[in-house]
């Protein structure tokens, strides 16, 4: 039987059922189960951002709704979702001084342990001698600190002790500053024990005449010049020593070094006895013991001695004899007596130049 002639209306449903089965067919390959929805083109999403997004957002729905479903997964999601990076109570402390911590630019961090008088200091750094902090613990605590003022001959020392007398170091301020220190607290010994000098004193052995004579003083420079060849000559300390002499103008208190005239040491004879306690003591007018050792330490009997000076030290006016260097006997010379512990002893009356008197020696450096 011959085949029957395809009509145009058959030719037509024919078409449409194969677009129908090619569409059911992609529908089959890309559907989704839990929606019942598909996708007819996959290369259409990757192609059309409409269409990507609208299906994104549609997967994520879904995937959202089916895990909120499960209430042991919605508390589980709930908790382990939880961020803590904006929260300001979880984050990570700033380094302080004072955290026990030692941060950069620290040099100690001991915490509650910093102090200004500890080894690590409130600001963090190392408590060190001559910072003006007095560090009070540790295995060095100081005496004192009085920053860049510390110095080996000031109150507080380049150590950070306190400077004392018998530590060997000279202290030259503060309220009580040193005449000496011999590193020892022993008497006699040309430093006392409060580390003021002990000066010796003699009256001179040998006799001269107030004038220009071969037996004469000749002047003032002569007579100092006699006491410095006795006390060499008697093995004293080799120190200078001046005659306790004035002219009109110059006396001891002016002529002796300034350091002796205003002395806060003892005056002593050569046996150690104190005549006075100071260049104050000595020249208050009254001496505590009389001027009668010489330069060997013997007694020398009730003497004349050429002075012509006060008992402050300063000229008197019974004559200086020429400066010391009359050609004659015919000018005066104040005399005082060994034997004297009043103002006699130095301011007693005048002799005749000619006439022959000790001299008091006294020694003037350290």
């Amino acid at each position: 039987m011959p085949p029957t002639p395809l009509t145009a209306l058959t030719l037509t449903a024919l078409t449409l059922t194969a677009l129908l089965l090619s569409v059911f067919s992609a529908c089959n390959r890309h559907c989704d189960p839990l929606t019942d929805s598909c996708d007819t083109d996959a290369s259409t999403s990757d192609s059309d951002p409409s269409s990507s997004s609208t299906t994104d957002a549609s997967t994520s729905s879904s995937t959202t709704a089916a895990v909120t479903t499960d209430p042991s997964s919605s508390s589980t999601s709930s908790t382990d979702s939880t961020d803590t990076s904006s929260d300001p109570s979880t984050s990570a402390p700033l380094p302080s001084c004072g955290d026990g911590i030692l941060d950069p630019g620290e040099e100690c961090d001991h915490a509650h342990a910093n102090a200004d008088d500890a080894p690590c200091t409130s600001s963090c750094s190392l408590n060190f001698c001559g910072d003006g902090l007095l560090l009070k613990s540790g295995d060095s605590p100081e005496q004192c600190d009085h920053a860049d003022a510390n110095a080996d001959d000031a109150p507080c020392t380049s150590s950070c002790s306190l400077n004392f007398c018998g530590d060997g170091l000279l202290l030259k301020s503060g309220d009580s500053p040193e005449e000496c220190d011999d590193a020892n607290s022993l008497p006699h010994d040309g430093c006392s024990p409060s580390c003021l000098i002990e000066r010796l004193v003699f009256v001179s052995s040998a006799l001269r005449q107030g004038n220009s004579s071969d037996a004469g003083l000749k002047s003032l420079s002569g007579a100092d010049a006699l006491c410095q060849d006795l006390a060499q000559a008697a093995g004293l300390p080799p120190h200078l020593y001046m005659a306790w002499l004035s002219t009109k103008n110059l006396g001891p208190a002016s002529r002796f070094p300034s350091h002796t005239a205003s002395a806060r040491g003892p005056f002593l004879l050569i046996d150690h006895t104190p005549i006075a306690l100071s260049w104050q003591d000595l020249t208050d007018g009254q001496l505590l013991h009389p001027i009668d050792l010489d330069e060997n330490g013997q007694t020398i009997p009730a003497s004349s001695v050429w002075t012509n000076t006060s008992p402050n030290g300063a000229p008197a006016d019974k004559g200086d004899c020429d400066a010391w260097n009359s050609s004659d006997g015919k000018p005066d010379g104040g005399i005082g007596y060994t034997d004297a512990q009043t103002s006699e002893w130095t301011d007693a009356k005048a002799n005749d130049c000619a006439s022959s008197a000790r001299i008091y020696c006294f020694q003037v450096t350290p």
